[in-house]
């Protein structure tokens, strides 16, 4: 997200989190490959499957409400959207 660009870029300069990984002599010694494997999962789907906003019966997009639920981390609402497969090329990868 943008917060975690510089201040001159536009962002907070918040730094990347990595709480969830522990912290000292008992940092998880996995971190990198935790880390590492969720970004190529997020690739993968990003690049497999068109994610849309789903439409109404006129044919209308509809935006979808943007709220956060928080407490020790902070995770979007529920929303509804399309995932559809991108094309053949996608599909032979599955």
């Amino acid at each position: 997200p943008s917060r975690y660009l510089p201040r001159t870029e536009g962002g907070n300069k918040e730094p990347y989190p990595t709480f969830h990984f522990g912290f000292g002599r008992r940092v998880c010694p996995g971190r990198y490959l935790g880390d590492g494997n969720f970004w190529i999962a997020v690739a993968t789907i990003l690049a497999l499957f068109k994610i849309e906003r789903v439409k109404d019966k006129n044919g209308v997009e509809i935006m979808p409400t943007i709220g956060l639920d928080t407490g020790l981390t902070s995770h979007p609402k529920p929303y509804e959207c399309n995932i559809r497969i991108r094309d053949e090329n996608a599909q032979a990868l599955l």
